[in-house]
C-alpha cells in the first residue's frame, strides 16, 4: 500500500505542470470538476477491484485528479474575491477552508479506524483467519520447524 501511496504523490507532482496548462485552457472550475470526477471514479474503482495492476492504474488516475485540483481551488477563490473586490479576506477564508479540511480528515481517520472493526470484510477476514492459521510456505525448506508448529502435517 505504501508503494501505491507514493505513486499517487509522484504522479501528482509530475502532473502539476501539464494539468495546470490544461486547467488554464479549460477554466479553473472545469479543472476542479475534472479532477474531482477523476478522483471519485478512481476511489470507486478501488472499492470494486482486487487486482494489483488495476490499483496501480487507479492510483495513477487519482494522482492526476489531485494535480487537476491542486492550485485551481485557491486560484478560483482568489479570482472570485477579485470580482467582488474582497481580496483582503483571502487569507482568512483560505485558512478556514484548510482548517475545516484538516479537522474533517482527522475525524474521518479516527472514525474509520473505529468503524473498521465492524466492517463486513474485516469481520469475514478475522473469521477466516481464526479458522485457518497462517502456515509456512511450501517453498520453505524447513520441514522440522513446520512439524513442530503444526503437528499432524
Amino acid at each position: 500500500m505504501a508503494v501505491l501511496q507514493t505513486l499517487i504523490y509522484l504522479v501528482s507532482g509530475l502532473a502539476e505542470l501539464p494539468t495546470g496548462v490544461i486547467t488554464d485552457r479549460v477554466g479553473r472550475r472545469a479543472g476542479i470538476v475534472i479532477g474531482q470526477v477523476l478522483i471519485a471514479v478512481c476511489l470507486l474503482g478501488q472499492a470494486a477491484s482486487s487486482q494489483y495492476w488495476v490499483f496501480v492504474v487507479l492510483f495513477i488516475g487519482h494522482g492526476a485528479g489531485m494535480a487537476c485540483v491542486s492550485g485551481s481551488d485557491s486560484a478560483l477563490l482568489y479570482d472570485l474575491l477579485v470580482r467582488r473586490g474582497a481580496t483582503a479576506g483571502y487569507v482568512r477564508i483560505w485558512s478556514r477552508f484548510t482548517m475545516v479540511g484538516t479537522v474533517t480528515s482527522g475525524v474521518a481517520i479516527v472514525l474509520g479506524g473505529r468503524l473498521q472493526r465492524f466492517s463486513c470484510c474485516g469481520f469475514r477476514f478475522c473469521r477466516v483467519a481464526r479458522r485457518r492459521p497462517l502456515r509456512p510456505s511450501a517453498e520453505l525448506d524447513r520441514p522440522a520447524l513446520s512439524r513442530a508448529r503444526f503437528p499432524g502435517r
